[in-house]
């Protein structure tokens, strides 16, 4: 889901409550510089100082763009982790921006002119609104970040029920709302403060009366937001394009704005995060008492690769960690054929190349699948060591309407590479059991002991659906050990069966699953629907049914041993290394590479 945020022009604080924190001088006295100087970057550099001052974390692909200082409508795009915000505006330019305002909202009737003290004031203004603009919008990115309250649901139709306009736009306003009060604490802040609620009154009073909303209240704000419903029709809502819909808009801002600003009893900047911020996702995704601490062993650069998957060829490369928690990857190139029966591309014979973490080949194994089982297929990797690896297929379609499913559904090939003498041998097995979910995760994992196991899902769902919490909808996990020799699946045992209640809220679950020789499971999840394939959680699953997260609380890349810290951009590999350590491969797309992470249990 990629919800743009609408955030309005005007971002204004006033408080008359008292900060537990108090406001560095230096930091107050960067933000006046940034202002009068006309420089976002040190505005934006130490928005950030301020939110980290508290503890408080942001995506690590998140980035800062500017538009022109006239462009009306600043904008999240939780997709790209992008911030878009309008420029800080040059003393030059001052009169214009209030000007291009006030013929937007007021047809030009809003003076300037008379209601500031001169020039500078003029400039200041304008900047201090651009700052706070700019904190409004990173308020959606936490929104987004933490998932507090505002896009949950399992569909589309569900989030936007859940979370109406006023409560998206609230959220993100209390956010700069408490950050402003922070700043307030410096007499210069403090003053601008008392003027922006003298520059609301004065603007949202020569809105067209029909443009112009009226409500009061803080739990219009907060609890109650959702009852503030000043859009008739969302899917014509066009702020951008429609002037009545910007006014309004931006008349609603306003009043909840003035709400804020004559509050008494609203939390400093500190009890705003604890309470609101970090105590309910703490919560929601049911912290494991564990103590961990988690560290980097090394960065891994991919080079360039181009992955193919049409006229014949299917080239890939796939990373993984080994046993003992090394980097290894393969690159696969297998000739194909077309299907035309389901126009696929049919996998029939081709190379593996398992390499190290300079990329240098450690072995290249030929491979050809048997005709009679030739589909396209997912390929799981599990390397032991440089000596001996596993490749798992199963098939990536399925046949919902004829009788071909159940056979081609159901039949999945098993390969172990071994060099004895420096020769690879090869051992296959096809496995062909009824007892298989169609496009359910399932799973090659290894405990450290040795033991190999098939992992899969039965019953209703897998953990890869964003579920309703209240669901009674419940899945199976099943272990299948399986015997390193010959190949041959022992008698599944059924692993623990899981409502949808037992999980963290508001997750996905991923494939990735690591053992350990007692036999409990690790997975990784995402801890938001609005960032479901960017696994950046580990979560211990046992048996009797409780599941809490184990390490990981937002993308991040952490180290140490504060829980609350820790973080992993998007796990794509985990092994169970030894009873107390565990190995994560942590994927950045941006960066085009791996960490290396390991994880202390104590």
């Amino acid at each position: 889901m990629n919800k743009i945020a609408f955030v309005l022009i005007f971002i204004f604080s006033l408080s008359a409550f008292s900060q537990t924190n108090n406001l560095d001088k230096n930091l107050a006295d960067n933000f006046y510089q940034s202002l009068g100087k006309s420089d976002p970057q040190l505005a934006l550099d130490s928005v950030l100082q301020t939110f980290q001052e508290f503890n408080v974390r942001w995506h690590p692909d998140l980035v800062w763009i500017r538009n022109p200082y006239n462009e009306k409508i600043n904008e999240y795009i939780n997709f790209d982790k992008e911030i878009l915000i309008s420029n800080f505006v040059k003393k030059s330019e001052a009169a214009d921006y209030w000007t291009n305002w006030s013929k937007l909202l007021t047809d030009g009737r809003f003076d300037h002119k008379k209601f500031f003290k001169n020039e500078h004031e003029m400039l200041v203004m304008a900047n201090y609104n651009q700052l706070i603009l700019a904190t409004h919008e990173f308020g959606h990115h936490l929104d987004y970040l933490y998932n507090i309250n505002t896009y949950g649901g399992d569909t589309n139709a569900l989030a936007i029920t859940h979370s109406p306009l006023n409560c998206t736009e609230g959220f993100a306003d209390q956010v700069a709302f408490v950050f402003a009060t922070h700043l307030a604490q410096d007499k210069r802040f403090a003053e601008l403060r008392r003027r922006y609620l003298e520059l609301i009154n004065a603007i949202d009073g020569l809105i067209p009366e029909k443009d112009r909303a009226s409500f009061a209240g803080i739990s219009s704000v907060t609890d109650n937001c959702g009852k503030i419903d000043y859009v008739e029709d969302m899917l014509k809502f066009n702020p951008r394009k429609n002037p009545s819909d910007f006014r309004k808009y931006v008349s609603v801002y306003f009043n909840r704005w003035r709400i804020l600003l004559t509050s008494k009893d609203f939390p400093s900047m500190q009890d705003f995060i604890e309470t609101r911020i970090f105590h309910p996702f703490y919560q929601r995704i049911k912290l494991n008492d564990t103590p961990v601490s988690v560290k980097t062993n090394s960065e891994i650069k991919l080079p360039a690769f181009e992955r193919k998957d049409k006229d014949g060829v299917y080239l890939e490369r796939l990373s993984v960690l080994n046993q003992k928690g090394e980097f290894r990857n393969f690159v696969i190139n297998f000739k194909t054929q077309k299907n035309t029966k389901n126009d696929s591309e049919d996998w029939q014979s081709g190379e593996i190349e398992l390499q190290n973490d300079k990329f240098q080949p450690i072995g290249k194994i030929k491979l050809t699948i048997p005709k009679e089982i030739q589909f396209p297929y997912f390929p799981r990797f599990l390397a032991t060591d440089d000596d001996e690896f596993y490749l798992y297929l199963f098939p990536y379609y399925s046949f919902e309407d004829n009788e071909e499913k159940t056979a081609n559904c159901q039949t999945r090939l098993l390969y172990r590479f071994k060099r004895v003498n420096g020769i690879w041998q090869e051992k296959f097995e096809s496995i062909k059991d009824a007892k298989f979910n169609c496009d359910k995760v399932e799973n090659l994992i290894s405990s450290p002991n040795g033991k190999l196991y098939l992992l899969n899902f039965k019953d209703e769902s897998d953990f890869s659906d964003l579920k309703d919490q209240n669901s009674n909808e419940q899945t199976s996990i099943y272990l299948t050990e399986i015997d390193r020799e010959n190949l041959k699946l022992k008698e599944p045992k059924l692993y623990g069966t899981f409502k949808f209640s037992d999980f963290p809220k508001l997750s996905y679950f991923d494939s990735k699953t690591a053992i350990d020789d007692n036999g409990k499971l690790i997975f990784s999840f995402s801890n938001s629907p609005t960032a479901q394939f960017q696994f950046g959680n580990l979560a211990q699953v046992n048996p009797n049914g409780v599941i809490s997260t184990l390490a990981g609380t937002i993308p991040h890349y952490e180290d140490g041993e504060n829980k609350e810290l820790i973080g992993f951009r998007n796990i794509s590999d985990i092994r169970q290394i030894d009873e107390k350590t565990i190995g994560v491969l942590d994927w950045n797309e941006k960066r085009d590479g791996f960490r290396v992470r390991e994880i202390k249990l104590r």
